[in-house]
């Protein structure tokens, strides 16, 4: 319930390091989806989530969101 509350009020979904087999981590997928709020995937390889995903980047979790962050804070 509370990831679920997490997502409504959110404005994007950022899954990071999960190929999303579990189904919970699918249930919240779908749960943007339907609110169609923007997601964004950032894993190696290919996830469950790759085909509803607005951005998908093939890359580390780590590096990515460093990186993500560095260009958000300046």
């Amino acid at each position: 319930q509370a990831a679920a509350s997490l997502v409504q009020a959110a404005d994007t979904l950022l899954v990071a390091g999960s190929s999303l087999v579990v189904n919970s981590g699918v249930r919240l997928l779908e749960l943007a989806r339907r609110r169609r709020m923007p997601i964004i995937v950032v894993n190696r390889g290919i996830t469950k989530g790759d085909s509803r995903a607005a951005v998908k980047i093939d890359a580390g979790t780590s590096e990515t969101l460093v990186a993500m962050a560095e260009a958000l804070l300046g």
